[in-house]
């Protein structure tokens, strides 16, 4: 069977439910997958869009994928090569809630610590009283961590 057919089989069975169509995708050999190939199965794509922008035109628009979201039993991994691999796992439901949740929180202070840097020694966006007052949410989530 064709890949294309198999798409539209899984997306016929399991259309916006991710954990199914990787599943079924892993079963039938298939573990290394194109973005487009994913949304032909009928994937919610947010679960694993880091951030995007959206540009004048389709050429200026960017997705940022997370390099790993995780599932009952596989985990999707993106790769820097823009294709995602399926690989088995072992984890149950609360490790993963647990490592989704570790995902952003690590997202979180990078972004705190980033803009923090910039109020403290970008000159354009120098503004000591503000990185003071975040200082202490990335305590907060280093603590959660």
């Amino acid at each position: 069977m064709e890949k294309k057919e198999v798409f539209v089989k899984i997306k016929n069975l399991f259309e916006g439910d991710n954990y199914g169509i990787l599943f079924a995708l892993s079963k039938k050999g298939i573990t290394k997958v194109y973005p487009e190939e994913l949304h032909a199965c009928g994937v919610i794509a947010e679960e694993f869009i880091k951030t995007s922008s959206i540009g004048s035109s389709d050429l200026l628009s960017r997705l940022v994928f997370w390099s790993e979201t995780y599932y009952p039993g596989i985990t999707l991994i993106f790769d820097s090569n823009s294709y995602f691999t399926i690989i088995p796992n072992d984890y149950t439901a609360e490790q993963v809630q647990f490592r989704m949740k570790l995902r952003q929180l690590y997202w979180e202070l990078e972004g705190l610590e980033n803009t923090i840097w910039a109020y403290r020694f970008d000159m354009e966006m120098r503004d000591i009283e503000s990185a003071d007052r975040l200082a202490p949410k990335v305590n907060l989530i280093k603590e959660e961590i």
